[in-house]
């Protein structure tokens, strides 16, 4: 199959052409040879492996445990202390937290946290993420995942100090069937790990003279 590849490429361009384009990528013709050779092994153990019913591809029900255990969803009302974009001081700790503080005041009077969040957060993600986010541990600033992951669902926090300034944090339902299948690609790498991650174990594993 790599031999018939090459020749078809000889045949289309004529062998100097052949030659000239793979030679711009630093490959002589025996090189991209190897090349080939080596891609069309990594796919095949690729397909093995994680490929469709590979051999080490998790079920679903333990992709959706994993999705479980780890995931939550929140959205938040961020007041910052400097400008995301250009860094400028906004306002001082002091003002951020009282700003911040009388927002919570109203939420906890009864007020809309969607109409608050919408009006008064900076969050420059707010626009791509108006449902909030979907997250594990290390996604976030861990302060924001800290105080996310303590809260029951509905239950919105205390004021939560961060690098980037105070947020007002809810805790949202996360629809885990039906965010599943756009999910299910990258739980798959993290509960069986990828075929780069298997290759780096068997050459740790290799004992070579």
């Amino acid at each position: 199959e790599i031999g018939q590849l090459r020749q078809d490429s000889i045949d289309m361009m004529g062998y100097d052409a052949y030659i000239d384009q793979i030679s711009q990528f630093g490959f002589s013709d025996a090189t991209y040879n190897n090349f080939m050779y080596i891609s069309q092994c990594y796919q095949a153990l690729n397909d093995y492996y994680f490929g469709e019913n590979g051999v080490s591809v998790p079920s679903d029900e333990e992709l959706m445990q994993y999705f479980k255990d780890n995931y939550l969803s929140a959205k938040h009302i961020l007041i910052c202390l400097n400008d995301p974009l250009t860094g400028e001081q906004l306002r001082t700790d002091e003002e951020a937290r009282a700003e911040a503080q009388a927002i919570l005041d109203r939420i906890n009077a009864g007020e809309d946290f969607d109409t608050l969040m919408n009006e008064f957060s900076e969050d420059t993600g707010l626009a791509g993420n108006p449902d909030g986010y979907i997250f594990t541990e290390g996604e976030m600033v861990d302060e924001f995942y800290q105080g996310a992951v303590a809260l029951a669902e509905g239950e919105v926090s205390d004021l939560v100090k961060s690098d980037y300034g105070y947020h007002i944090i809810k805790r949202e339902p996360l629809d885990y069937e039906g965010q599943f299948e756009n999910y299910k690609s990258m739980l798959t790498s993290l509960v069986a790990g990828t075929m780069d991650d298997l290759l780096t174990q068997w050459m740790e594993e290799a004992d070579v003279q």
